[in-house]
C-alpha cells in the first residue's frame, strides 16, 4: 500500500498484455462492423465519389481522363473495384455511374477496410506517446467510432487514405 492519498489507477490495476491485446481486437472488430455494415445501403455516388469512384473505373478501364489530384487514392480505389468485381457476392445492387455496371460494395469496401485500421494506428500512437495501455485502448475506441472517420471510411473518398498514410507517419516517427 502506498503513502499517496489517490494512488494511480494505472499503477495499482494495471492492463495486461493479454487483456490489451484482446481489447485491440475488440476494437477492430468493431471498426469493421461500424464501416461495413450496410456499405451498400446507397447505390448512388456520394460527396466525392462522383471524381474519385469513376477515376478509380476509369484507371482500371484504361479509359483516358483528366485527373488533376495525386492519383495513388485512385489507383487503391481502382485496386478494389477489380477484386470486388471477383467476388461472387454483394451484388444485389448494381448501377453504372462510375461508367461500369459495378455494385457500390465493389467501390467502396477497400476504404472502409482502410479506415478500420486507423483506430490501431491512432492506439498505437498513444501508447508511444504515453506507454499506458489504458490510453490506448481508450484514444482507439474514441477513434473507432468517430463520425468523420466513419463517413471518411464508408465512400470511395481519397481522404481516409491521406489519413492513414499520415497517421503512420507519426506513428513510425515515434518508434
Amino acid at each position: 500500500m502506498s503513502n499517496a492519498p489517490f494512488p494511480m489507477p494505472h499503477t495499482q490495476y494495471p492492463i495486461t498484455k493479454k487483456w490489451f491485446r484482446i481489447g485491440m481486437l475488440g476494437i477492430f472488430i468493431l471498426s469493421l462492423a461500424l464501416r461495413f455494415w450496410g456499405l451498400e445501403r446507397f447505390n448512388t455516388l456520394v460527396f466525392d465519389e462522383v471524381y474519385f469512384a469513376k477515376f478509380g473505373n476509369n484507371y482500371l478501364t484504361h479509359t483516358p481522363f483528366f485527373n488533376a489530384h495525386p492519383p495513388l487514392s485512385q489507383y487503391m480505389i481502382g485496386i478494389g473495384i477489380w477484386i470486388g468485381s471477383h467476388i461472387p457476392f454483394w451484388h444485389d445492387t448494381v448501377n453504372g455511374l462510375t461508367g461500369s455496371m459495378r455494385s457500390p460494395w465493389t467501390y467502396r469496401w477497400l476504404n472502409a477496410l482502410t479506415g478500420s485500421f486507423i483506430p490501431l494506428v491512432v492506439a498505437a500512437i498513444a501508447y508511444q506517446l504515453s506507454y499506458r495501455r489504458s490510453f490506448a485502448i481508450i484514444a482507439g475506441l474514441f477513434t473507432a467510432c468517430d463520425g468523420i472517420f466513419l463517413v471518411e471510411s464508408r465512400y470511395a473518398l481519397s481522404n481516409i487514405y491521406i489519413v492513414i498514410f499520415g497517421l503512420l507517419g507519426h506513428w513510425f516517427l515515434l518508434l
